[in-house]
């Protein structure tokens, strides 16, 4: 038996109803989790390889909880380097599971969140949000923007100091906030609306953390109207689709 399948059987077994059963696979789980450099590669092992959602959805649940303990704090910085690796590049590979993208950008956030606070920061994350705004899949663009929002909480700094940067999210949130919900390629109109949501969070923390009188809060202002365009896309489409049933 590969290794990650013995994972993804603990995985289940912590969601089972019976209580011995659960109770051994919780056990099992939290030894797995006291060895890192075992631990970490497993679970992204499971979560390329399983066609089970409910483990790759605990699994993402389980990574955000672990890059906020001791679990991270006491990995070494070989395993820390390659867990960023790791969850960059299944990110990335997500085009058609929006939820997994989703949940996959909370868990990095969580850990971006983490670096920029405790460790030495996470210098490749930037760069790979800055490439991913290219992607025609909506499902990537939510998952960017997510952690453009989480960053702009946490290190608006961050996003400042690199050169370029706030004119490029700029042109990238303004263009994601015209889309419109009909259509838009790779998903359609609830992709579209995922992004444009992920883009309203992101435009409001970006301005929650920008000085109110500075420059590119009044670019990133403007922006703001592009939220009632949305609005009232929804709730059209919304109403179209309510007429159309049958």
């Amino acid at each position: 038996m590969e290794a990650w399948k013995e994972f993804e059987g603990v995985c289940i077994g912590t969601q089972d109803p019976d209580n011995p059963t659960r109770i051994a696979a919780e056990r099992k789980y939290g030894e797995m989790r006291s060895n890192s450099s075992y631990y970490f590669p497993k679970l992204f092992q499971t979560l390329q390889s399983t066609n089970d959602s409910r483990v790759r959805m605990f699994c993402c649940v389980m990574l955000r909880q672990d890059v906020s303990s001791d679990v991270w704090g006491k990995s070494s910085s070989h395993v820390k380097g390659e867990v960023k690796k790791s969850i960059l590049r299944l990110v990335s590979s997500q085009q058609n599971d929006a939820k997994l993208c989703i949940a996959l950008a909370e868990a990095a956030g969580a850990l971006a969140s983490r670096c920029y606070k405790d460790d030495d920061g996470w210098p490749d994350l930037i760069p790979f949000i800055l490439k991913m705004s290219t992607s025609n899949h909506p499902s990537q663009t939510t998952a960017s923007l997510t952690l453009v929002a989480t960053i702009a909480e946490y290190a608006m700094e961050k996003l400042k100091s690199h050169k370029g940067t706030l004119e490029k999210l700029h042109g990238w949130i303004g263009k994601i906030l015209q889309m419109n919900v009909d259509g838009g390629g790779g998903g359609g109109g609830k992709a579209v609306v995922l992004a444009q949501v992920a883009a309203i969070k992101a435009l409001v923390q970006i301005l929650m953390s920008l000085k109110p009188d500075s420059p590119p809060a009044a670019a990133f202002g403007k922006l703001v109207g592009g939220i009632f365009k949305i609005t009232a896309d929804v709730s059209r489409k919304d109403m179209e689709d309510r007429l159309l049933e049958p």
